[in-house]
């Protein structure tokens, strides 16, 4: 095993010499050199990344030293010929004339050749320009270009300005091997320059009483760093505070900095100057006068006006009103008599929008010609309603267990059902998947999935007291939804049937609150073959999942999403859930006699708790890494086992993924079961008339606690083909005894040395709306082996990749990215 493994590591350390050496530099003129690398020194304060998207000139991109894409470049431009293009081109100028000049008077024939005839040459003048498809899927040569040096060490130092590193020297040196050029980019940062004074010079009193007024909250500060983009920060932080206190006209134009850096070296005095209007006179401060609420813009039926309602002030119209008054009222936050602001307006906008009842809104202001009083501004909120019924479908397929799994979903979404900017969503779906026979370990078998569910969204909490208006900021719903599952196995026949009552609110763009006090499950096994219920006797614990029960819950989820625009961000999501609070609450009137059935259903009473958190950092334009950790735990109180789907598991495409889905763990649990003879599927005995076992892959473990983690490093190979480097690590234990799967329990003493690692590579071809995901991965310690026999990797190989007891290594086909 050590010499297997030995003889991977030569192969891939061979190829990685071989592939640095494939460079293709002789297909360079004789005074070309290839830029191969830049390499970024004495940057310690500021961003390394920053500046490198200032260079002017950036190296091919490698992979193990080589550099495939240029090398691709190369092999395209064999086949590329650009005055066979440019005489195709001719050539179809002259035909398509000809057909011109046949069609005569005929503007509709002559209109469709114009059109047909633009749209070919674009492609066509783009293939003579750039090149065929391998070219563009390529890259051309970085041939190096010292003026293009200089222009990035004048960007450099202009970005080093801005940070107020106004002493800071960047230089080069260069070293040319083999006609590869090494660019070192030297800098010299210096000290930065800092503030040390900051006024205001404001025309207006009444401006400069409102800033002075709000200076706890500036963002430029004495004793910081020089930093233009905070200057300009600042500037925005100003404009947005008048503007929400009236000052509709207002902009940042009339906000200027003035810098004075004479002082004393690396000081600097800020000056703010607020200027007056544009014809020297105070800002205005503008109050709204009338509010009107335009239901369906854009809409013109000539001959009939639009019906007009009040409602709290604000003035209603629409040809027919289909939404109620007081529901869009909910949602309103500009009224009359109100100063104009700008945070408000843009709540109300973003309130609307998430009705989920409209193509567009807008909320557009009209200055009204100035009276005795103060300016006024009449406001026009303006919707235009979005249809009512939208119709999804998704059809796809599967292949696990040597066996095609063809699903299909259909959705059907209904806005305003009752009036009230109701949401009805009606969902169905069904298909086939196959799997392994419990009983029969060399057969496959599908497994029939069907289901469907009907939510009710509303567009406000459904309590029974008046809640503050000021909490529609928060875009509360309620939700209703009812959904039903129903699965059948050779084996088995189960169903699931679940309601849930949902207030969902959002107090931030980042932050989303889910509270469900009402999750009722019925759970049903309406058919159990004899010998598949003899092999749940002897695992009590798999057995849960076919225990005809009810589960009520009580249960709160925090999503925290925070995504900027390069993609780069954090997610982190939270939940808890207590089951079973109305049974303890019985039994404080039974004596605190236990009631763990509701007539021959079982109840639960149980609490878990999960966290899933995960970073997303951007190395580079097309690159980035992931990490992830996600811990949960789950316990049963005053009762005896748990709702099988309450149980962690371990394994699969979005979890430690050397192992199959769910096959992981608990701890050191060494999973067994009867060999058996591949032809006559009977149990096989020694000599003695023992049972011999083996190593089962195949059983179902779940766990009461979970601790696993991910980190992955994804990148852009060519076009659509993204790839992926990953390890994961983690494990599943019991907290409870669990007699029949020894060593399963969790222990301090020893269980990080039972934590499964895995790592692998993987493949995604990402076309926006659909990702498809194809991962490799390999067991590096396994923890059902003994302490000392738990290291694997020496074990690798590929022949078991797609059979079905995957010892080291695994594929896992998927739809999406795994976290």
């Amino acid at each position: 095993m050590i010499l297997k493994l030995t003889g991977y590591i030569l192969f891939f350390l061979s190829t990685s010499w071989l592939a640095a050496s494939c460079v293709p530099t002789h297909r360079l003129e004789k005074n070309q050199n290839l830029l191969y690398s830049i390499k970024l020194k004495g940057v310690a304060v500021n961003d390394p990344a920053q500046i490198s998207t200032l260079y002017k000139q950036k190296p091919n991109r490698k992979f193990l030293g080589s550099t495939p894409y240029l090398s691709l470049y190369y092999f395209g431009k064999k086949f590329y010929n650009p005055n066979k293009i440019q005489r195709w081109i001719d050539e179809y100028r002259v035909q398509t004339d000809a057909k011109i000049a046949a069609a005569g008077t005929d503007s509709v024939r002559i209109s469709n050749i114009l059109a047909k005839r633009e749209q070919r040459l674009a492609v066509m003048t783009r293939k003579r320009e750039e090149g065929n498809w391998l070219m563009t899927v390529g890259e051309p040569p970085a041939i190096y270009d010292t003026t293009k040096t200089q222009a990035t060490l004048r960007q450099i130092k202009t970005y080093l300005n801005t940070k107020g590193f106004f002493h800071s020297k960047v230089t080069y040196t260069e070293e040319i091997k083999e006609k590869k050029v090494y660019l070192n980019l030297l800098v010299d940062e210096d000290k930065p320059t800092k503030i040390t004074q900051i006024t205001h010079a404001i025309a207006d009193s009444v401006i400069a009483h409102i800033v002075d007024s709000a200076q706890t909250a500036a963002l430029l500060k004495v004793g910081q760093n020089y930093d233009e983009e905070i200057i300009d920060q600042e500037r925005n932080r100003l404009e947005i505070l008048l503007r929400n206190l009236g000052y509709y006209e207002f902009r940042k134009p009339f906000i200027t900095a003035k810098v004075d850096t004479n002082y004393a070296p690396y000081t600097a005095h800020f000056t703010y100057l607020i200027a007056n209007n544009k014809d020297n006179q105070p800002h205005k401060q503008y109050r709204i006068r009338e509010v009107s609420f335009i239901g369906d813009a854009g809409l013109k039926r000539f001959g009939f006006k639009r019906d007009t309602i009040w409602y709290n002030n604000v003035k209603y119209l629409a040809y027919r009103h289909r939404i109620n008054p007081k529901v869009l009222d909910s949602k309103l936050t500009i009224y009359p008599r109100q100063r104009y602001s700008l945070d408000l307006t843009q709540l109300t906008q973003q309130q609307l929008n998430n009705l989920d009842m409209f193509r567009f809104n807008s909320v557009n202001y009209t200055i009204l010609p100035d009276s005795l009083g103060s300016p006024q501004l009449d406001v026009f909120v303006n919707v235009s309603p979005t249809k009512k019924y939208q119709e999804t479908s998704e059809a796809g397929g599967s292949y696990t267990a040597r066996l095609p799994g063809p699903f299909v979903n259909l959705r059907l979404k209904v806005r305003n059902i009752l009036g009230g900017a109701e949401i009805l969503d009606i969902g169905l779906r069904g298909g086939l998947q196959g799997q392994y026979s419990s009983l029969d370990f060399s057969e496959s078998i599908y497994m029939k999935d069907f289901g469907g569910n009907i939510g009710l969204t509303f567009p406000q909490f459904l309590v029974p007291f008046r809640v503050n208006k000021q909490f529609s900021r928060f875009n509360p719903r309620s939700r209703l939804n009812v959904s039903y599952t129903y699965v059948d196995r050779r084996e088995y026949v189960r169903t699931n049937l679940e309601t849930t009552f949902d207030y969902i609110w959002q107090p931030s763009t980042k932050v989303q609150y889910v509270f469900t006090p009402v999750d009722i499950s019925l759970i049903k096994t309406p058919r159990l073959s004899p010998d598949f219920e003899a092999l749940l006797n002897k695992n009590t614990t798999y057995g849960q999942s076919f225990t005809n029960a009810v589960v009520p819950s009580i249960n709160f989820t925090r999503f925290y999403n925070d995504f900027r625009n390069n993609n780069s961000g954090q997610f982190w999501r939270l939940f808890i859930e207590v089951g079973g609070l109305t049974a303890l609450a019985a039994e404080q009137f039974r004596s605190k006699e236990q009631l763990n059935y509701l007539g021959d259903l079982r109840l639960y009473k149980f609490y878990r708790v999960n966290s899933d958190y995960r970073k997303y950092l951007k190395l580079s334009n097309k690159s980035f890494l992931v990490y992830r950790l996600n811990i949960g735990l789950v316990q049963p109180f005053k009762s005896v086992g748990l709702p099988y789907d309450k149980y962690f598991f371990g394994g699969g495409g979005s979890s430690i993924r050397a192992w199959r889905p769910r096959r992981l763990g608990p701890g050191a649990y060494y999973a067994q079961r009867p060999m058996r003879d591949p032809d006559t599927n009977q149990i096989m005995r020694d000599s003695f008339g023992n049972e011999i076992m083996e190593r089962d892959y195949d059983t179902e473990q779940p766990g009461e606690m979970l601790i696993e983690t991910n980190l992955e490093h994804r990148f852009n190979i060519v076009g659509y083909l993204n790839g992926a480097f990953f390890i994961d690590a983690g494990n599943t234990w019991m907290i409870s005894e669990d007699k029949n799967r020894p060593d399963s329990q969790f222990e301090w003493s020893d269980f990080l040395s039972e934590f499964a690692v895995g790592v692998g590579t993987g493949l995604r071809l990402d076309f926006n709306f659909l990702i498809a995901r194809f991962d490799f991965s390999t067991k590096v310690f396994d923890p059902a082996f003994t302490y000392g026999n738990r290291y694997v990797l020496n074990q690798f190989t590929l022949k078991d990749i797609f059979n079905r007891n995957n010892k080291h290594t695994t594929f896992n086909l998927g739809i999406g990215y795994p976290f």
